[in-house]
């Protein structure tokens, strides 16, 4: 009987160990990612922005570049806040494309600086997505670009999304046509099967405008 106790704080003893090795190693890894992470902050925003760039076509800014641990272990989520992309001709109509408040990217902070770049998931919060056809048929959605385009282009592959309290407007000034949409929250996933896309998506949306 005496054996059976012993025996069992033995084991109780070293369970207590390897979880206070394996919270040490949680611990350590995280320190070593914040500090790699400050001490390649430059290169890593200039990653961040070269990806951005890979499927935007216009001018991309965003105020700071920052970077959270806990809630995405081992991965990390990058943070930019105040995201503005406008086209070309901002400077005459005054419109940004996008004007977000917070943009996450759940990545792996390594593979920014080499190798394929897959974003786990990436979230987009509070702001605005506002994209035009004005009067002389001139279109901000240029922006985005085509397939033709991206051929040469490495591929970003992004496997889950949320939008965020997003207010999504489209205008058409030839038509007076406006939609006008307000994601509460749209969640979603992609997933390739060959030459096909699946997705999957729930969505709380209020439509305020339609045609």
């Amino acid at each position: 009987m005496k054996q059976n106790k012993f025996s069992i704080k033995k084991l109780l003893k070293r369970i207590g160990i390897a979880l206070g090795i394996l919270l040490l190693l949680v611990v350590s890894s995280q320190v070593f990612i914040y500090y790699y992470f400050q001490q390649n902050k430059p290169v890593i925003q200039q990653k961040i922005s070269a990806m951005l760039a890979e499927e935007i076509n216009g001018n991309i800014d965003f105020d700071n570049l920052d970077i959270v641990l806990y809630k995405s272990f081992p991965n990390a989520t990058i943070g930019l806040q105040n995201l503005k992309i406008s086209d070309s001709l901002f400077s005459q109509h005054g419109t940004h494309a996008v004007d977000i408040e917070n943009l996450f990217l759940r990545i792996n902070v390594m593979s920014l600086l080499g190798g394929t770049t897959k974003i786990e998931k990436a979230i987009m919060s509070t702001g605005k997505i506002e994209l035009f056809v004005d009067s002389n048929e001139y279109t901000n959605t240029n922006i985005f670009t085509s397939k033709e385009e991206k051929k040469n282009k490495k591929e970003i592959l992004i496997k889950n999304f949320e939008l965020d309290n997003i207010q999504l407007v489209f205008t058409e000034a030839l038509k007076n046509k406006e939609h006008n949409v307000l994601f509460k929250n749209f969640a979603g996933s992609m997933d390739k099967n060959g030459n096909e896309t699946i997705l999957k998506t729930e969505l709380d949306a209020v439509v305020k405008k339609l045609g």
